[in-house]
């Protein structure tokens, strides 16, 4: 069947009385527009993801108001819509999102804020490229998507380095290594230093490469080892090296990473008066020059429930470290769950010694 666009475009060349010529361009434009009209398409796929929390601790002042008032409440993390579509070997991604998560990732305030934007182009068997908004393949923990997290956030590390840029990123695979290569604008926006990020992990276990925190839902052993680059042309020393695994048998889980700012990246150490939770700000003198986390998890055979626990060593100048606990309650093999989560902030700053208690729901689809 004639697209109606073709259609009407020819019964116009016909009423002009065109040229033979004209003829037959159009009749060229009409095949090559009906052959990308019929290319193999995925139609488009819609996701959604909310997370929202209540939090308590009693060593954060949730208001700027005169007096102590200690943060007890209820927060919206995250509420998100994606979009996702294929047209042979091109792909756009695209999702919307609003709460604080959307906001510390697009550096804008609160509302409703493009997160992901970006179309893709498949180069070859193995290779590929995506143009637009995203989040680069530096680390493992930074692009873990919110459905796949073992806790309600993400380690330090990986909260520093999930922001969205705009740039281009190659990626692909060969056997079992997982490779990406990309350009963004960086801190100086559209000014021409840019920031180039890399990353290369090796899949020792498992077919597929594995982007998810905890054991629920993956079908084989996995275990993958990585090495990430960053580097802001616009800083005088703007370079991240970060190295991390993951391992996954039975019901255990575990993951590791180390990072080692640049003197001009070093994140400073602050404390959430939304969540009571340690974060990453911007960089600073005395913020984290080395930090690490390792995470261990057990997911019960047979039962909806999991149990996970962090330890962070953010080696700032308050040689500030966080424990955090958690507990799940998985309502089947998806996203959603219950979370129970106790963080505990130890610092040689009194501001950082915090303990928070939290609950969240998330619910994906």
């Amino acid at each position: 069947m004639l697209h109606p666009i073709l259609a009407l475009t020819s019964l116009s060349s016909l009423a002009g009385g065109a040229s033979p010529a004209v003829h037959d361009s159009y009749a060229t434009l009409e095949r090559e527009l009906q052959a990308a009209l019929s290319a193999p398409s995925s139609g488009l796929n819609v996701r959604a993801l909310l997370r929202t929390r209540g939090a308590y601790s009693g060593d954060v002042d949730a208001s700027a108001a005169a007096g102590e008032q200690d943060l007890g409440g209820f927060s919206l993390d995250v509420a998100r819509i994606e979009f996702a579509a294929k047209q042979g070997a091109y792909g756009l991604h695209v999702s919307l999102e609003a709460g604080a998560v959307a906001s510390d990732d697009t550096f804008s305030g609160p509302g409703v804020v493009l997160l992901d934007g970006y179309g893709s182009y498949d180069l070859c068997e193995g290779a590929a490229v995506r143009i637009g908004q995203f989040c680069s393949r530096f680390l493992w923990s930074s692009c873990i998507d919110e459905r796949d997290l073992v806790f309600l956030d993400r380690s330090f590390v990986g909260e520093s380095m999930d922001g969205r840029d705009t740039g281009v990123e190659f990626f692909g695979d060969a056997d079992r290594l997982n490779w990406w290569l990309g350009a963004q604008n960086g801190f100086d926006g559209l000014a021409d230093e840019l920031a180039i990020s890399a990353r290369a992990s090796w899949r020792v276990l498992g077919d597929t490469l594995c982007c998810q925190e905890g054991a629920l839902g993956i079908p084989h052993d996995a275990w993958l080892v990585g090495v990430g680059w960053f580097d802001d042309q616009s800083m005088d020393d703007g370079t991240i090296v970060g190295v991390d695994t993951y391992f996954a048998r039975g019901g255990w889980s575990a993951s590791a990473e180390l990072a080692d700012y640049g003197d001009d990246m070093t994140p400073m150490v602050g404390v959430s008066t939304t969540t009571g939770v340690l974060a990453p700000g911007m960089g600073g003198i005395g913020g984290a020059e080395m930090p690490w986390s390792v995470t261990v998890g057990y997911l019960f055979e047979g039962t909806p429930w999991q149990v996970a626990a962090r330890w962070q060593d953010l080696d700032d100048m308050d040689d500030t470290s966080i424990a955090t606990f958690g507990l799940n309650y998985h309502v089947g093999t998806g996203p959603t769950r219950w979370t129970l989560q106790l963080d505990h902030g130890s610092s040689d700053a009194t501001a950082l010694e915090v303990d928070a208690l939290a609950f969240g729901l998330t619910v994906g689809v």
